[in-house]
């Protein structure tokens, strides 16, 4: 995105994804990977999952 860190702001101050709806869906995202891992039987971790919906967005972006 073009301009400062500010343009890239909500007129409250808020960032994208720190509102309540992004936060909610990248929640949703992160469960359905989890039950995804475990259905092939895969063991994770919160945490896990959560690294590899972050990667997934952002390969996405490129």
């Amino acid at each position: 995105m073009a301009g400062t860190v500010e343009d890239r702001r909500f007129p409250d101050g808020v960032y994208f994804g720190q509102t309540d709806i992004a936060r909610r869906g990248f929640g949703i995202f992160v469960t359905s990977i989890g039950e995804y891992l475990s259905e092939l039987g895969v063991e994770t971790t919160p945490m896990l999952t959560q690294r590899l919906a972050t990667a997934l967005l952002c390969a996405g972006m490129e």
